[in-house]
């Protein structure tokens, strides 16, 4: 097998050939060198295997198979990972230039921390910046403030706290981050971007089941408090708010 790379960059993907192109092109510009690419396809039917065939691409290890869904996936990829630091790529999402360069600097300077947590740049279709979402670790009870496209994680934490829940369909990287802090996990932040995230994720396709499902992780690392219920209704209201407004706005056009 040879010596393990420092980082594995992993990637989950379904039937986004051209989003994965581009997040592979962005894996492929990066100066540093001593990675591995580890991508886990839940099944697709369109030209994604041709592309992971292609040895142009350089993926090290991938596996095609019906997955349960996000959650599942990452757990398959961090499975086959051999990296020290594991970073997520997802399809349709680029790393900065530099990115890896940056986080292994990092790495080197963090003494025992297990979380690198750097800035994500949200982008629009067209690649324009739309803003940039810096790590606010002090937010943390209240909103995914480590955003989790701009992490590098070191294996042995995946090890010792567990893997993604596979319960969670949209919150799985915030009861992750929660349960690592709650274990005493070591972190280390700053505001350099390492990562180009598309609008549109599964939180904002699904933000009912987002809401739901992190309050469900506050309260079981948190404990119930009494501002997470008023928080949670804030929420809740301020969503339906919004689609009670653009549902008038239709109607009076």
């Amino acid at each position: 097998m040879g010596k393990a790379p420092f980082f594995s960059v992993v990637t989950v993907t379904l039937n986004r050939a051209a989003d994965l192109k581009r997040a592979i092109g962005s894996l492929q510009a990066q100066e540093e060198r001593d990675f591995e690419h580890v991508v886990v396809d839940g099944g697709s039917s369109d030209a994604t295997l041709e592309l992971l065939k292609d040895p142009v691409t350089s993926v090290n290890s991938w596996i095609s198979e019906p997955d349960a869904g996000i959650a599942d996936a990452l757990n398959k990829a961090i499975g086959l990972a051999r990296g020290e630091w594991i970073v997520l790529l997802h399809a349709g999402d680029e790393l900065a230039p530099g990115a890896l360069h940056h986080w292994k600097q990092l790495a080197q300077s963090a003494g025992e921390a297990e979380i690198l947590s750097c800035a994500v740049r949200y982008v629009d279709g067209n690649g324009q910046t739309v803003l940039d979402y810096p790590p606010v670790p002090e937010d943390m009870p209240r909103r995914m403030a480590m955003p989790h496209p701009g992490m590098a994680v070191k294996r042995s934490l995946y090890e010792r706290i567990g893997l993604f829940r596979t319960d969670l369909r949209v919150a799985m990287d915030y009861e992750f981050t929660l349960r690592a802090l709650h274990s005493g996990a070591k972190y280390r932040c700053d505001s350099t971007v390492v990562s180009l995230m598309q609008m549109g994720g599964i939180s904002q396709r699904e933000p009912l089941r987002a809401r739901n499902e992190n309050f469900r992780a506050r309260v079981r690392w948190l404990g119930l408090r009494p501002w997470m219920i008023a928080h949670y209704v804030r929420e809740v209201a301020t969503l339906a708010r919004g689609r009670f407004d653009r549902f008038v706005e239709k109607l009076l056009k």
